[in-house]
């Protein structure tokens, strides 16, 4: 997309006034793609050949700072995904070992679920790990039966707080939940 914007710049102000260096005015996120088309392309889109500015001052204040970290990132992520290396690699969940090893912890649980029986098909309201069938306490039960609804509760407020009616920062902390899980 900048690619082609900026030839389409390039080409509009050579054929208007063929004496003048192409300008283009973008915001930040643009802008750091465009200095990246530059200094990938310095022979078509190079800084003495093609000026770009961003739109507001602020931003350009706030490009000074982060400039040079946005552009590191972003030279990192293309050196990672377009690498000329054809070799192909597997994720690392696909080698062998993790694939015995998921095969391992499946056989262990489906032993584990017949020997002991179907969790879902108890009818004790008690919360009872599956590996030795302790009973965890009413506190501990109590805390895992909440943790949805005081989840939904949070995010609810975030959202009517933070980005609908922004009376809080975004950057302002958000609580922590202490709850008594498992002893």
């Amino acid at each position: 997309m900048i690619h082609h914007g900026m030839n389409l710049v390039k080409k509009n102000t050579e054929h208007l006034n063929p004496q003048q260096v192409p300008v283009m005015v973008v915001d930040q996120p643009l802008y750091d793609l465009a200095k990246k088309m530059q200094w990938t392309f310095p022979d078509i889109f190079g800084e003495d050949k093609f000026v770009v500015m961003l739109e507001n001052p602020d931003m350009l204040e706030r490009w000074i700072v982060t400039g040079p970290e946005i552009s590191r990132v972003l030279e990192e992520f293309t050196t990672v995904n377009d690498s000329d290396d054809s070799e192909w690699r597997p994720h690392h969940e696909e080698g062998s070992a993790s694939q015995q090893r998921f095969q391992r912890h499946t056989k262990d649980l489906m032993e584990l679920l017949l020997s002991n029986g179907n969790p879902f098909e108890e009818s004790s309201k008690d919360l009872v790990t599956l590996d030795n069938k302790v009973c965890e306490s009413a506190a501990a039960a109590a805390s895992v039966l909440k943790v949805e609804s005081m989840g939904q509760e949070q995010y609810n407020n975030f959202k009517k707080n933070v980005l609908d009616s922004h009376d809080t920062p975004l950057t302002a902390p958000i609580k922590r939940n202490n709850l008594m899980l498992f002893s």
